[in-house]
């Protein structure tokens, strides 16, 4: 099991007329030895040895015989019937990583051995690796003749995995659940509601219904809290009274399991421009969930809160659907309408979402054209013109929109003429 301290035990045993071993170097690539507790005089181990073709045999007791530094000690092993020294021993914890064990056999006046077997046991000295991982232990033997020995022993290190199975694959996804391996359960996906907007009546300045559909996909952390926004259009709070029953929500989730429909009833009003309103079960009169709509100025705000909770943070699959019934106000003309989401899951990551419906009622430019003829002058729209010409004026209508007015300009110059006349007491000139 992953870091735990635990018992080492060796078997090193030789045919007869093998040449005898003069040392053991045993490596591993992971693990450590626990030996910063140890004193010198510390019993950390035992073995037990039969040579001679069966000769000799012994009990030992291995014993901590100098510390040398925090990651490097020597043992010594001490025969259990009369305290004779057996053998040494170097432990050693690697700066790379793993350990190392150095075994030093007394010599026995002969390089040839009738055969033996020796069991070596350091006591709950080594520490497993922390993660689930192949330990692999090297032995290197010498002969007195030189030879070389090299063997490899793989252990796999494992762990209890989050279902309580050792060496089971089940592990904590990005929603923190347990999933996989025996658990039946699929890992979360990312958080991305989707969310749509819909207007009964999409004509400028007119109360119309107003939905809000937010849907998930399976295996979605499920939603917390959900703030909606507007640019423009406003609620018609001058028309809404307490207890008024403004529309509906309806809720289907679990991949179906979970279904209901709620009344919207205004339950208080915090201002003029704000309202807080109920969502009442139509079956059983439970509160599923709370809305507070507001006027920004331009445009609306609307916070909903659920009530409920489902026992986890994982959606099966869910669609929720809002509907104010004819308490929204559209934007005037030539104004955009734009709806923006921020909903928060119970995971705490977050999604945002634009919806656009640019301008509802763009507004039509209106042309007129005029034709004068006048003499000398013209004033027309506070400017006096003087010659002919094709002239523009650009201004606004009563609807607001552009209005080009155009001004074909005739201009005749004006004559003069002297007569010089004599008549005896009258004259008529001109009528």
């Amino acid at each position: 099991e992953i870091s735990a301290l635990t018992s080492v035990t060796f078997v090193i045993s030789q045919d007869s007329n093998e040449p005898d071993m003069s040392s053991s170097l045993i490596t591993s690539n992971l693990g450590s030895f626990n030996l910063s507790s140890l004193s010198s005089g510390d019993i950390v181990g035992s073995g037990s040895g039969v040579a001679g073709g069966g000769f000799f045999s012994a009990n030992y007791t291995l014993y901590v015989d100098f510390i040398i530094s925090a990651n490097q000690v020597t043992l010594k092993a001490l025969d259990d019937s009369d305290g004779s020294l057996l053998g040494t021993f170097e432990l050693e914890n690697l700066s790379s990583g793993g350990v190392k064990i150095l075994s030093i056999a007394p010599a026995d006046d002969n390089n040839i051995t009738a055969g033996n077997n020796q069991t070596v046991t350091l006591s709950n000295l080594f520490n497993n690796p922390s993660t689930p991982s192949t330990l692999e232990f090297y032995s290197s033997i010498t002969s007195e003749l030189g030879g070389l020995d090299n063997q490899l022993f793989s252990n796999s290190i494992l762990a209890f995995d989050c279902n309580g199975d050792f060496g089971g694959s089940a592990y904590i996804d990005s929603c923190g659940n347990c999933v996989g391996g025996n658990t039946g359960n699929v890992e979360c996906i990312p958080f991305s509601p989707s969310t749509i907007v819909t207007l009964s009546d999409s004509s400028c300045n007119n109360l119309t219904d107003l939905s809000i559909i937010v849907s998930q996909d399976a295996n979605e952390p499920d939603m917390s809290t959900s703030f909606f926004s507007s640019s423009s259009g406003s609620f018609d709070f001058s028309n809404m009274t307490l207890g008024q029953n403004i529309g509906a929500a309806s809720l289907s989730a679990a991949g179906g399991d979970i279904n209901f429909v709620a009344n919207l009833f205004i339950i208080s009003f915090p201002s003029s421009n704000s309202a807080i309103v109920s969502a009442i079960n139509q079956t059983d009169g439970n509160v599923m969930g709370s809305f507070t709509i507001s006027n920004n100025n331009p445009g609306i705000a609307i916070i909903a809160n659920p009530s409920y909770n489902d026992g986890n943070n994982i959606t099966g699959g869910n669609t929720s659907t809002v509907t104010f019934n004819n308490i929204f106000i559209t934007p005037s003309i030539n104004e955009s309408l734009t709806f923006y989401s921020l909903i928060n899951s119970e995971i705490s990551t977050q999604s945002n979402e634009t919806i656009d419906f640019g301008v509802l009622c763009s507004c039509p430019p209106s042309t007129s054209t005029t034709d004068v003829t006048a003499c000398d002058s013209y004033d027309w729209n506070g400017t006096t013109y003087t010659n002919s010409g094709t002239y523009t004026f650009v201004t606004t209508n009563a609807s607001g929109c552009d209005s080009t007015a155009t001004l074909n300009l005739t201009i005749n110059t004006s004559s003069t003429s002297t007569t010089d006349v004599t008549a005896c007491d009258s004259y008529d000139w001109n009528g």
